[in-house]
């Protein structure tokens, strides 16, 4: 399995703090059956430059592997970036910001409110060759209750992830499996910060997906984390458009 949204590296965001911590963050993807790893640590173009963060976590990335020196644990790791949303992203060198060597660049949205020219934001990353993978779509009030939104995004070429742990919650459980449903959402990851406070549940997650949606879904999700982390492109599926009714969003196919 692949996660393709972690805060790992140690010392670099509000993730782990220390190697100790990378590792037995690690040591839990590892028993969970996660093999490809792609460290996502917060990038904010209001607080940092690119070239400073990508020297910050080149750092962190030698002392964990480091670290891992003589660990029974075998990983392929990617280096990346959770990009905080700017309408002037496009004016940064993001493909530094990417995953590795691939055309994926995680990005997040504000949760407190929807920002402006997202859509031409979005058009003006794929018009540089990259594809745009939303973090975390269960985090933004307004594309839960409005997912017509998502589905434009995603029309236009986006992905979408979602956290394995918001499948535990069981009301947002049921909506993000509509969402799946729809074609409106790619992979999950775990997003994991610290054993604690937000431990790797992808596990969990793969299975209650089985549980509710089948094992082939689960299989399908699972494997487009695995392409992706290998800059595939992910088969075409079909989109269903979430129907306005009466002012609110109903969970029904159009």
């Amino acid at each position: 399995m692949t996660d393709l949204h972690c805060h790992i590296l140690p010392g670099m965001d509000d993730g782990a703090k220390d190697t100790a911590v990378s590792l037995e963050l690690l040591r839990r993807e590892y028993e969970a059956g996660v093999r490809n790893i792609a460290f996502t640590s917060h990038f904010n173009s209001e607080r940092t430059t690119v070239e400073a963060f990508t020297v910050k976590r080149q750092t962190a990335f030698e002392q964990l592997t480091a670290a891992l020196e003589g660990q029974p644990m075998q990983f392929d790791f990617k280096l990346g970036a959770e990009v905080f949303f700017s309408p002037g992203l496009c004016e940064l060198d993001t493909r530094a910001l990417c995953m590795g060597d691939t055309a994926y660049l995680l990005l997040e949205f504000p949760t407190t409110h929807k920002p402006h020219f997202i859509r031409q934001t979005l058009y003006n990353l794929q018009q540089q060759g990259i594809v745009p993978l939303i973090a975390h779509i269960e985090r933004y009030p307004y594309v839960l209750e409005d997912p017509t939104l998502l589905y434009d995004w995603v029309a236009a070429g986006a992905y979408a992830q979602i956290n394995a742990g918001a499948l535990l919650e069981p009301k947002l459980c049921k909506k993000l499996c509509k969402f799946i449903q729809w074609g409106l959402v790619h992979v999950i990851s775990t997003d994991t910060h610290s054993p604690d406070k937000r431990p790797p549940r992808m596990a969990q997650g793969v299975q209650q997906l089985e549980k509710l949606l089948g094992r082939e879904a689960a299989a399908r999700i699972v494997r487009n984390g695995d392409e992706l982390f290998h800059d595939q492109e992910l088969d075409a599926v079909n989109l269903h458009q979430p129907k306005k009714v009466f002012g609110h969003v109903g969970l029904i196919l159009k």
